[in-house]
């Protein structure tokens, strides 16, 4: 990857996984002289389960086919913090699926109380 790759995609990793493998992503770019920045970093989740409040998240998280899949859950505010702990990693692009699929409230709501947080 640090050869070749523009992208690097974390899939269902739990924060320290992520900090790991980019820790060493990051020594695989110092060791082939390649920028680490210059490579986009991703990350997929599979269960964001995003409610008006956390008990009703963690009711969306448990009915879902996805529930362990590292799943993200709780209020807008929790989940925009869970979140930003990536962005703060270095990840711009993030690809989610939400728990409540195929419903539309979790990603209405993520759209209109958890997106404007990252402006």
């Amino acid at each position: 990857m640090a050869k070749y790759a523009n992208w690097c995609n974390l899939n269902n990793t739990p924060l320290e996984n992520c900090r790991a493998g980019l820790d060493i992503l990051r020594q695989h770019c110092q060791a082939v002289g390649r920028d680490y920045t210059e490579i986009v970093k991703t990350f997929s989740s599979d269960c964001i389960a995003v409610a008006p409040t956390r008990a009703a998240a963690e009711q969306i998280q448990q009915a879902s086919f996805f529930k362990t899949y590292a799943p993200i859950v709780g209020d807008p505010g929790e989940v925009a913090a869970r979140l930003q702990q990536y962005v703060d990693l270095g990840i711009s692009h993030f690809i989610l699926r939400f728990a409540d699929f195929p419903k539309t409230e979790g990603a209405e709501l993520f759209m209109k109380a958890v997106m404007p947080r990252f402006g």
